[in-house]
């Protein structure tokens, strides 16, 4: 069936039920051109192609309903939205960031948790998402780099890094701002120069922050 297009368009977009197994069947034997001989004659050979068709096509649509169920269906919120999706049990979060929700700013760099550039806000936390399985965020709050900015108007800490050009290559840049965001409300106090020393420069506008 891979190898014969009009195999496949006898039943692309349709269920494959017994009217579309018996297109897919027609559609093989039309252009299935058998040799003749002691071992078989062509209508034999015609006869077992269009079982075998019918018979793959069954067997990749029993493999397909298997990997669909053996999908976890996760509802949560990302960035404020209730979203649903399906995942397998092995996909982090990450991968499900990227790959199915298509929010690409989280990037993969280490996948042990080391660099950062995957950062995201779970529940409040501070977190990994190359660490985090995507079937263990049901029910709970994901917040991203996306949700960090209103609409068009930027955090006050994505300013500063913008107008001090504190971004370096950009991919771990995401983890600077989370962690600067959470050091900055765990300490609603104006910080001392020293407690401050070694923070990329900051805005006043930001709580608790003040260049170093």
């Amino acid at each position: 069936m891979l190898l014969v297009p009009e195999a496949a368009q006898a039943i692309i977009g349709s269920r494959l039920d017994k009217p579309a197994q018996d297109r897919l069947e027609a559609a093989a034997r039309a252009v299935c051109r058998p040799i003749d001989d002691k071992r078989g004659t062509t209508e034999f050979r015609i006869d077992v192609a269009a079982v075998l068709t019918r018979r793959a096509a069954l067997i990749a649509l029993d493999r397909a309903r298997t990997k669909l169920m053996a999908k976890h269906h996760i509802g949560a919120k990302v960035n404020g939205d209730p979203v649903e999706f399906l995942c397998e049990t092995e996909d982090t979060l990450l991968d499900v960031l990227r790959d199915t929700l298509n929010l690409t700013g989280s990037k993969e760099g280490c996948s042990s948790g080391d660099c950062g550039a995957c950062s995201v806000m779970l529940d409040g936390r501070l977190v990994c998402s190359c660490l985090v399985l995507g079937c263990e965020v049901g029910g709970r709050s994901v917040e991203t780099i996306e949700g960090m900015a209103k609409g068009e108007t930027l955090h006050p800490l994505q300013k500063r890094f913008l107008e001090s050009a504190a971004l370096q290559c950009g991919i771990c840049t995401r983890a600077f701002w989370w962690r600067a965001r959470r050091f900055s409300s765990e300490r609603p106090a104006r910080p001392s120069t020293r407690c401050a020393t070694g923070w990329p420069a900051t805005s006043a506008d930001a709580p608790g922050m003040t260049r170093s």
